[in-house]
C-alpha cells in the first residue's frame, strides 16, 4: 500500500510538471498541429488546468452522486422500454413490428441526440442542458397518457421522450469529469453504475405500479419521477471553476467537432462502439429465448438470466474504475481485456450444459459489458483531450446507436433462417472479440508517443523533436541512470516531468494531461 500511495505521488508530480510544459509550448506556439481547432482545444486544457485544478473530491462526490441519481432514471426508462411494449400491444392491438418501433426509436434519438446534446454543453453548461432535457422527456412521457392513436406515441414517448434523455445524458457524464482527475474512473465507475440500477429496479416497479392503475396514471408516474429527478440533479451540478463559453459560429464549431475524426486511434473506438453494440444486443435479444429452449430454465424464473447479468454489470462498472488505478493497467488495456472476455463469455453461453454454467457465462458477460458505460468517458478524454468529451462522447452515440438497431434485425432474420439461437451468439460473440481486437490500435498509439505526434503534424513538415527538447530528455536519462543532488534532474522533478513519461511528452498527445498519468 504504501509503495502504491509513493507511486501515486510520483505521477501525478510529473502530470503536474507535464501540464506546466505543455502550457509553457502552446504558449510559445512551439506545439505543431495540422487542425488549428485542436491546437486551440490543447491550449485551453493547458489553461483551464492551471487555473482550475479539479478537487478530486469535496463537492465532486456529490456531482458523483447527482449523475448517479441522473443515470438511474434515465437509462431505467430506456430498458423499460419492453415493459411499455406489451403495455402498448394490448391498448392499441397493432403489430408487433409497428408497436416494436416505439421504444427502439426511443432508443435511438437517445443516442442519436448525444451530438447535439455535447454541442449545447459547451455553450450553455451541464446544468442548464440536463435540466432542460429532463422537462422535455417528462413533457413527452406525460403527453404520452393522452394518446388515442399509436401514432402519435412516436411523436410524444419516442421523439420528445427520447430526444430529452439524450440531452440530459451527456452533461451527467461530462460534469464528473470537470472535478476528478486522479479519481477520475472511480468517479465515473461510481455513476454510471446507475446504469445497471436503473435497468434492475424500474420494470418490477413499473409492473407492481400497472397493478393498482391505469396504464395512463403510471406513465404521468413515470413523468413525474423523471422530472423532480433530473431537475434536482441539474441544480446540484454547480460547474467547476470559471464557464466555457464558445464564441465561434455554428459552422466553425462544427468543423471543430468533425476534426477529431482525423484521429486513427478515435475512429477506431468509434468502430469499436458499433462492432461492441451491435453484439451487445443480440445478446439481450435472445438471452430468455436461449435460457428457455436449452430447458435449463422454466418460463416463470427465465427473468433470473438476466437479474443476474444485471447484478454483475452493476458490480462491474464500480470495480472497473477501481482496477484501472492498479500500476501499469491503463484504462484502454482494461477495456481490450473486458471486451475480449464478453466475447468469449458470449461463445460459451449456446455450450452451456448445466443452470451454473450458464449463469457463469451469464455472470461473466455482465461484468466485462460493463466496461462500455465506465471506461468510456476516460478513454475519450485520454485520445482527444478533456475539452472534447462531449463531442467525442456524443459521436461515439451515434455509432452505438447504429450498433444497437442493426443488432436486433440482424439477429432476428438468423433466428428465422436457423431456427435455433446458437449462431446468433456465435455472431455476437465473433462481434465482441472483433471490438476488443480493434482496441490494439489505440492501445499503441497511446503507448507511442512518437505515433501520437505524428498524428497531428502537418504534411511534409518536419520532425518536430528540437534540440532543446532532445537536450532535456538527455539530461532526464541521465537523471535516471544515477542519483544526482540537482532536483531538476529527479525523476519527479519539475523537468523531468514531460521527458520521462512513458508515453514521451505529453504535449505532443491530443490530450497532455491524460497520457501524462497513464497507468492511474
Amino acid at each position: 500500500m504504501e509503495r502504491l500511495k509513493n507511486w501515486v505521488a510520483g505521477m501525478s508530480s510529473c502530470a503536474a510538471a507535464s501540464r506546466s510544459q505543455a502550457s509553457r509550448e502552446l504558449t510559445d506556439g512551439k506545439v505543431r498541429v495540422s487542425d488549428p481547432c485542436q491546437a486551440r482545444c490543447l491550449a485551453k486544457d493547458a489553461e483551464a488546468h492551471q487555473t482550475s485544478p479539479k478537487p478530486d473530491g469535496g463537492y465532486g462526490w456529490l456531482i458523483v452522486f447527482a449523475s448517479f441519481l441522473a443515470h438511474v432514471t434515465i437509462y431505467g426508462v430506456s430498458w423499460s422500454v419492453g415493459v411499455f411494449n406489451i403495455i402498448f400491444l394490448e391498448e392499441f392491438q397493432q403489430s408487433k413490428s409497428t408497436t416494436a418501433w416505439v421504444g427502439s426509436s426511443l432508443n435511438a434519438l437517445m443516442y442519436t441526440s448525444g451530438i447535439v446534446s455535447s454541442a449545447l454543453v459547451r455553450r450553455h453548461g451541464c446544468r442548464r442542458v440536463l435540466i432542460a432535457g429532463g422537462v422535455l422527456a417528462a413533457v413527452g412521457i406525460a403527453l404520452s397518457a393522452l394518446a388515442h392513436r399509436l401514432f402519435v406515441l412516436y411523436f410524444t414517448f419516442s421523439l420528445l421522450g427520447g430526444v430529452g434523455l439524450g440531452l440530459a445524458y451527456i452533461p451527467a457524464v461530462v460534469i464528473v469529469s470537470e472535478y476528478f482527475e486522479q479519481r477520475r474512473t472511480i468517479a465515473l465507475g461510481l455513476a454510471v453504475s446507475g446504469v445497471g440500477l436503473g435497468g434492475f429496479v424500474f420494470p418490477p416497479v413499473i409492473r407492481a405500479l400497472m397493478e393498482v392503475h391505469s396504464w395512463r396514471v403510471v406513465l404521468l408516474i413515470i413523468a413525474s419521477i423523471v422530472f423532480s429527478c433530473l431537475t434536482v440533479c441539474g441544480a446540484l451540478m454547480r460547474p467547476h471553476g470559471p464557464p466555457d463559453r464558445t464564441t465561434v459560429g455554428y459552422l466553425a464549431e462544427l468543423r471543430e467537432n468533425i476534426g477529431i475524426m482525423k484521429s486513427v486511434p478515435f475512429v477506431t473506438l468509434c468502430f469499436n462502439n458499433l462492432l461492441y453494440c451491435f453484439g451487445l444486443v443480440i445478446v439481450y435479444v435472445h438471452l430468455g429465448g436461449l435460457a428457455l429452449s436449452s430447458g435449463l430454465f422454466s418460463k416463470a424464473n427465465s427473468g433470473l438470466i438476466f437479474s443476474i447479468v444485471g447484478v454483475s454489470n452493476l458490480v462491474g462498472r464500480v470495480l472497473h474504475g477501481v482496477v484501472c488505478h492498479f500500476p501499469r493497467m491503463t484504462t484502454i488495456l482494461v477495456y481490450m481485456i473486458s471486451s475480449v472476455g464478453s466475447g468469449l463469455a458470449t461463445v460459451l453461453m449456446p455450450i452451456s450444459s448445466s443452470v451454473t454454467a450458464l449463469a457463469v457465462c451469464a455472470c461473466v458477460f455482465g461484468f466485462c459489458s460493463s466496461c462500455l458505460g465506465a471506461l468510456l468517458p476516460d478513454i475519450i478524454i485520454r485520445l482527444v483531450g478533456d475539452h472534447r468529451l462531449g463531442t467525442g462522447y456524443g459521436l461515439l452515440l451515434l455509432f452505438e446507436g447504429a450498433g444497437s438497431m442493426l443488432g436486433g434485425p440482424v439477429a432476428g432474420m438468423l433466428f428465422d433462417y436457423m431456427l435455433v439461437y446458437d449462431y446468433s451468439f456465435y455472431l455476437s460473440g465473433a462481434l465482441l472479440l472483433a471490438a476488443g481486437l480493434v482496441m490494439v490500435v489505440p492501445w499503441r498509439y497511446t503507448h507511442s508517443w512518437r505515433r501520437a505526434e505524428s498524428l497531428y503534424r502537418p504534411a511534409g513538415s518536419a520532425d518536430t523533436d528540437s534540440p532543446q527538447r532532445r537536450a532535456r530528455r538527455k539530461d532526464a536519462e541521465a537523471g535516471r541512470q544515477g542519483p544526482s543532488a540537482d532536483p531538476s534532474t529527479s525523476r519527479h522533478g519539475p523537468s523531468a516531468g514531460p521527458s520521462t513519461s512513458r508515453e514521451g511528452p505529453s504535449h505532443c498527445q491530443p490530450s497532455e494531461h491524460a497520457e501524462a498519468d497513464q497507468g492511474v
